[in-house]
């Protein structure tokens, strides 16, 4: 290819071990602050990390209900897909029949994308997201 440069190494296959980040010129209080900052988000990354290898996330198209029947919702999840833990369901626009149906089942959490947070992505087995709120994710955990 005219415009490979041999010398240029892939990013994409880096292999991180560690964090690494620039920090700027601080005071001593406020660099220690702002490195438990960066630990704490790199100890994020590596367990969101670990459930996509261990496919713990799970795309799909739609996550729709035709009634909010927890007996549905449970055949949904447990026959189509499969999972039978404590999941988080993860949706991007309005969705009551899910919200109602994941209400009376202690190991079923429905938010919408703007509402997730880190802790309810660790603190649950799998991830279920439909295809639009996955891209919702993406901007609320980089405001955080």
């Amino acid at each position: 290819h005219p415009f490979y440069n041999s010398e240029q190494q892939s990013q994409r296959y880096v292999r991180l071990d560690e964090a690494r980040a620039f920090v700027p010129p601080l005071s001593d209080e406020a660099a220690e602050v702002y490195l438990r900052a960066i630990d704490r988000a790199w100890e994020y990354y590596r367990l969101l990390s670990q459930k996509l290898r261990e496919e713990r996330l799970v795309v799909v198209d739609r996550l729709d209900l035709d009634e909010p029947r927890t007996k549905q919702l449970r055949k949904l999840l447990e026959e189509g897909l499969g999972i039978r833990s404590r999941v988080l369901l993860v949706y991007d626009e309005e969705n009551r029949n899910l919200e109602l149906a994941a209400r009376n089942n202690p190991d079923v959490k429905a938010v919408r994308a703007l509402g997730v947070n880190v802790y309810d992505l660790l603190a649950h087995d799998y991830v279920v997201a439909s295809q639009a709120a996955l891209g919702q994710i993406g901007k609320v955990l980089s405001d955080e």
